[in-house]
């Protein structure tokens, strides 16, 4: 019995050992590019959006390890606007924290090396919720 606990506890480390090691060892993806796209989502005052709705070019131009910051350049209804952002790769690699330096916070998921899609929320009397899909150039 006792050799029966060691055999499922020793695979039980090797397993977690072995993730765990896989995910350090993981390579950080580099954002450092131009990022272009469109979004869809909903403004509290203005309704729905789609696809048509803005433009974005999502500029990521410094990274270092895991953090990056750059300027998100958006056109469309409000006119041509310009948002400095910092962001990070949480440690999954594919996971991105954002907050923007105007006003509100993007969380977002890489899809691919060339492909991440961007959630931003932001509350209050000016709320919104919008899904946005880059793609790298």
């Amino acid at each position: 019995m006792k050799l029966r606990w060691f055999v499922i506890l020793s695979l039980l480390l090797v397993c977690f050992g072995f993730s765990y090691a896989s995910a350090e060892s993981s390579e950080i993806p580099s954002l450092v590019g131009s990022w272009v796209g469109h979004s869809v989502g909903h403004f509290a005052e203005g309704g729905f959006i789609n696809e048509t709705t803005f433009n974005y070019e999502f500029v990521v131009t410094e990274q270092e390890g895991r953090g990056f910051t750059g300027t998100l350049y958006e056109t469309g209804i409000h006119g041509n606007n310009t948002y400095g952002f910092s962001g990070v790769i949480a440690h999954d690699m594919t996971t991105l924290y954002i907050a923007d330096q105007d006003k509100g916070y993007n969380t977002g998921h890489l899809v691919s090396a060339d492909e991440m899609e961007l959630i931003l929320l932001v509350d209050g009397e000016e709320s919104f919720a919008e899904a946005c899909t880059l793609k790298k150039m």
